[in-house]
Formats: C-alpha cells, structure tokens, sequence
C-alpha cells in the first residue's frame, strides 16, 4: 500500500485518517466503460443539443462524465458533464489540437444504443 501524504505551500501537513471502506460493495464494483461516438458532421446544434440533454435527463444516473467538442455557427464549443451536472459550455480557439468528440463514460453503456439514439434525433430534425 502507497504511503499518503500531503503538503500545502511546500509543508507538509498531516491528512485525517481515511475510512477502510468508503464504499458500499455495490458501487465500489460498477463497471464504467467509455464509448467514443463518430462525430455528427454537420449537425444541427439545435437537434444535438436535445439529443445531449434527453441524454442526461433519462441516464444522468449511470452517465459518469460526458464530454463533446462539435463545430457551432459560434466556433468550437466545449461541452463537459459529470452525472447530470453540466459545466457552463467554452468556445475553444482553433487550433487547441483537438479534434470534434462526443465521448461518453458511463455504466453498462450501449453503444450500439447511443449511436442509434442520435442518429434518429438528427435525422428527425433534417425532416
């Protein structure tokens, strides 16, 4: 076992004793995968922002991080989740290096499931 330690403005501090078990059994064994989904080129924002929030309102409890970059008539944007907390959205300059994502962490994921999911959202708003 590592030996735990602590320092604030480079001196060291004690920490307070840790719980043997801070975990239900339950939680402490669900499995997290990540799903990487093909980016919607040209999507609608409007539809995918939808898509994101029906996302977190029916799964935010197995939803553990969501993260998206996607083009927008404003440029880049930004958008991160843990469970249903969503960060307040930032446009990325170009040329930050990253590339459009929409990556998913969750418990049990579907991916086939995910995919099928905005894809039916996006081609309903192209109707």
């Amino acid at each position: 076992m590592a030996t735990l330690s602590a320092a604030v403005a480079g001196v060291v501090v004690p920490l307070p004793a840790l719980v043997a078990d801070p975990l239900p059994l339950a939680q402490a064994t669900r499995a997290a995968t990540a799903v990487i989904l093909p980016t919607p080129k040209g999507a609608d924002w409007a539809s995918l922002s939808l898509w994101l929030s029906a996302l977190l309102h029916a799964h935010g409890d197995r939803l553990i991080r969501l993260k998206v970059v996607i083009r927008t008539p404003a440029g880049r944007l930004l958008i991160q989740t843990v469970r249903r907390t969503v960060q307040p959205p930032e446009i990325l300059t170009e040329g930050t290096g990253t590339d459009d994502i929409l990556a998913v962490i969750c418990e049990t994921p579907d991916a086939a499931a995910l995919q099928a999911s905005l894809a039916r959202c996006l081609i309903r708003a192209r109707a």
